[in-house]
């Protein structure tokens, strides 16, 4: 429960930080400021974003994170295992949404802008264009070209994590689109491929996360 509690207090805004240490005073001013700021179209997002000017804290905070459903990791036990219950968390087991079935393709995200610079360094538009007076397919697709099951990333991550527990999936739940996978022919051609597969980005994933906990 503490590993937990402290991730909630810890979760990061996009990579871009946590919490420094700050007093009980300070952390209640900040959230207070953040419970301010104008929301989202859904009415809650920018609730928990961070704000430039972040008070007195401000002074203390490398950067300000955004809670999960408002829990700041000063909750009870009972609160927070309500609140990871609510999302299929329990002791022992992780339900997740649908039948797992479903394919997915994932992609390194330093990998993603490595292929954008390749492509942006190598490519004209004229060159995709060509000399007709239609412009179609001009596109380039950019990806790995390989798929993983959610079941299979998700027996993937309970692997890498050393979970002992029960993963479950409900299929009264929504699968989504069944196959989301890209044609990476025309990147490859070009001289471009991934090197990360998906195992070691989930190792890469669990050492950083395991790292900044």
């Amino acid at each position: 429960m503490d590993a937990i509690r402290e991730d909630l207090r810890r979760r990061p805004v996009e990579g871009i930080g946590a919490v420094a240490d700050i007093g009980d005073a300070d952390a209640d001013t900040n959230r207070e400021n953040m419970s301010q700021q104008p929301s989202t179209a859904d009415g809650t997002d920018m609730k928990y974003r961070p704000v430039e000017d972040a008070g007195a804290a401000g002074k203390e905070l490398k950067a300000v994170h955004r809670s999960v459903e408002r829990a700041w990791g000063v909750e009870t036990d009972e609160q927070i295992i309500a609140l990871l219950e609510k999302y299929g968390v329990t002791h022992g087991r992780v339900a997740l949404w649908g039948s797992g079935k479903p394919l997915r393709e994932f992609l390194w995200s330093g990998e993603m802008a490595d292929a954008c610079v390749f492509i942006m360094e190598r490519v004209n538009f004229a060159d995709l264009k060509g000399t007709g007076a239609d412009v179609r397919n001009c596109h380039i697709n950019i990806g790995t070209g390989r798929e993983i099951s959610i079941r299979g990333l998700a027996y993937l991550i309970k692997e890498t994590m050393g979970y002992g527990g029960e993963i479950s999936f409900d299929a009264s739940k929504p699968d989504g689109t069944l196959r989301k996978l890209t044609d990476v022919t025309k990147l490859n051609n070009l001289g471009w491929k991934h090197a990360i597969e998906i195992e070691e980005g989930v190792q890469r994933l669990v050492a950083w996360y395991l790292g900044e906990g």
